[in-house]
């Protein structure tokens, strides 16, 4: 053990840092860093998220927007589910595609964890089922798609 405090082990591999490209990188600095319960801050990440280039279909904003709002949720802050509620609440009027799919992809997500149980995803369910609650209170999801399911 002396040794080893001298001479620490040679890891065989070193993890890479995934290199992400500029528009994913903001994203995701505006999900999980600058997001929080307060009406400035979701006014921000919201008025951010709309000038991305909706219109390039390369880009596929949709889609990224909806990955980088679950995660924010999934790995984020518990408390940042009310946040992202709000911020799919604002882009309603102007990209109706995206609460759309962030109920789609929540749903999709609690079907599988029905489907499979498992004990590793119990906290992730929970952080989905309060984002379906939240989705419901701000009017993006009705009655009854919550009680169907």
């Amino acid at each position: 053990s002396a040794f080893f405090m001298v001479s620490p082990p040679q890891s065989p591999t070193q993890k890479q840092a995934k290199v992400l490209p500029p528009l994913e990188s903001y994203l995701k600095h505006l999900f999980m860093v600058s997001l929080s319960h307060d009406d400035r801050s979701v006014s921000f990440v919201s008025k951010q998220v709309l000038r991305f280039p909706w219109s390039d279909p390369t880009a596929e904003v949709g889609a990224l927007v909806v990955k980088y709002m679950l995660k924010a949720v999934r790995k984020g802050r518990y408390k940042a589910v009310g946040a992202v509620s709000e911020v799919a609440a604002n882009l309603r009027r102007s990209k109706p595609e995206v609460p759309a799919r962030i109920a789609d992809a929540v749903l999709e997500e609690l079907q599988y964890a029905m489907e499979r149980p498992s004990a590793r995803d119990q906290q992730r369910m929970i952080s989905y089922a309060r984002l379906l609650g939240e989705l419901h209170r701000t009017g993006l999801v009705p009655a009854s798609v919550v009680f169907e399911q």
